[in-house]
């Protein structure tokens, strides 16, 4: 039968027994909310006290939610401690979930005998925003043990994010011990998925890491990052060779869990390799591009094979993209991707790429996929070149919108999202970016969507 949210909670506190009228506020109140969470370890009662207190951003009249916190707790040497919960002398385990139902609560555990390193909202149990000050160390503890997969990733992205701002404030790639540590960790654990290990071992993006920044410098946080990416991959290049020669002896085309983990490893250690010194994963992206039996490892290569900056890899990529074309021609979707990888490529010719590309027999501004793997991908996901210093990346952009004005002015508008943050990058982008939305708001017969969408974000 039809049922709402209303009969799917009125059956689960029916079959438990429980009032859920205080959970049926996550329906009415608006927001993420945050959760800040704090710890004290008292050695000699040997206790250890959580303390948890939500807030509602500017929601000034807003209740406290019934926010689930499954937790456990880990030893500094990455062992799982046992829950004793005060109060609760019958209750011993190694995960529990919490119940913060008011502003602020503590939570107190008992027979804990050395400091622990909390780790909260595992399986991400609540739809919140977690604010927990650890150190670099407990957070590279978390990376290698937590039990749960989703709080280990969560810690090592964590670590590597606040490592490389750090770099990126201070204009130094110097990739610290504990990064280095949880990647050599990571890549001796053949018992972990292979699919998890492969997300374990990527950093955060530049896209992501601009986020983070209050003035953007996509040039600085470019460098920083493939300079990270360049060392890591210096650092392992046997333990990466390795990898990859034994993952490509269990190639199958099975689309399976196992094997769908197997080439997503496969593809992210092929990455570091071709950023190791000489490079010498092009040759095996090359190869692995020509015996290639899926999609997933055609294209993972052929984008390896774009990216390579030098001259002596140019033929490698020109004929894999030919070949590439040719194959698939004739399958729209396929061709999509095509462009999206030249689109979003690092290579130092990519902007003079894309400008070409949208000559090209098969590029239409009216079949709006199209457009969107092309242009949309090199606006949004393309922050080095897009956001180029000579600001010609905005000026492609800007003259694409006004071509596509009269033809389709929602895609125009839509397009024109990655300009809507241009206060947030250094002077000269800023600078450049602004005038760009000045000259598409000076041309005559402006669609409403554009008009809209331009003034706005020229009015932030």
């Amino acid at each position: 039968e039809a049922a709402t949210c209303e009969d799917f909670i009125k059956a689960i506190e029916e079959a438990n027994g429980i009032d859920l009228a205080q959970f049926r506020r996550w329906y009415h109140q608006a927001g993420t909310p945050t959760v800040t969470a704090s710890g004290t370890y008292d050695p000699e009662g040997q206790r250890y006290s959580l303390t948890l207190t939500q807030h509602h951003g500017s929601q000034k009249t807003s209740d406290p939610l019934m926010i689930p916190v499954r937790m456990g707790l880990i030893t500094q040497a990455g062992e799982t401690m046992t829950l004793k919960p005060e109060g609760e002398a019958d209750t011993a385990v190694e995960e529990g979930v919490l119940c913060l139902t008011e502003t602020t609560h503590t939570f107190t555990f008992t027979d804990i005998n050395s400091p622990p390193i909390p780790s909260l909202f595992r399986g991400f149990s609540a739809p919140i925003k977690l604010k927990l000050d650890l150190a670099d160390d407990a957070l590279a503890v978390l990376a290698s043990h937590d039990p749960d997969h989703f709080n280990r990733w969560e810690a090592k992205q964590t670590l590597a994010t606040r490592v490389m701002l750090a770099a990126i404030e201070r204009d130094d790639a110097t990739i610290p011990d504990t990064l280095t540590g949880l990647f050599a960790a990571t890549l001796e654990a053949d018992d972990l998925p292979n699919r998890f290990r492969s997300l374990m071992l990527q950093l955060p993006s530049e896209q992501y890491l601009a986020q983070q920044l209050e003035v953007i410098d996509p040039d600085l946080i470019h460098r920083i990052r493939k300079a990270f990416v360049e060392g890591l991959a210096a650092r392992f290049t046997d333990q990466w060779q390795q990898l990859y020669e034994r993952l490509a002896k269990d190639a199958a085309p099975t689309p399976n869990a196992q094997q769908i983990g197997r080439r997503s490893l496969r593809n992210t250690v092929l990455g570091y390799l071709c950023a190791a010194p000489d490079q010498p994963g092009v040759a095996l992206a090359a190869a692995q591009y020509d015996q290639a039996d899926n999609m997933t490892d055609r294209i993972a290569a052929l984008g390896q094979l774009v990216d390579a900056p030098e001259e002596a890899h140019a033929n490698h990529a020109a004929k894999a993209l030919q070949d590439f074309y040719t194959r698939w021609e004739n399958e729209a979707l396929v061709i999509d991707k095509w462009f999206m990888i030249q689109a979003r490529s690092s290579h130092p010719d990519t902007r003079s790429r894309v400008q070409a590309l949208t000559k090209h027999p098969a590029f239409t501004l009216t079949n709006p996929n199209r457009l969107r793997s092309l242009i949309g991908v090199f606006a949004a996901g393309n922050q080095r070149h897009f956001h180029s210093a000579d600001g010609q990346g905005y000026q492609l952009l800007i003259d694409t919108v006004i071509a596509l004005n009269s033809l389709n002015p929602q895609t125009a508008a839509r397009l024109l999202s990655p300009m809507r943050q241009w206060r947030r990058f250094e002077p000269t982008r800023r600078d450049a970016m602004a005038a760009q939305l000045r000259r598409l708001l000076a041309q005559p017969d402006l669609s409403r969507d554009v008009f809209e969408v331009a003034t706005k974000s020229l009015e932030k």
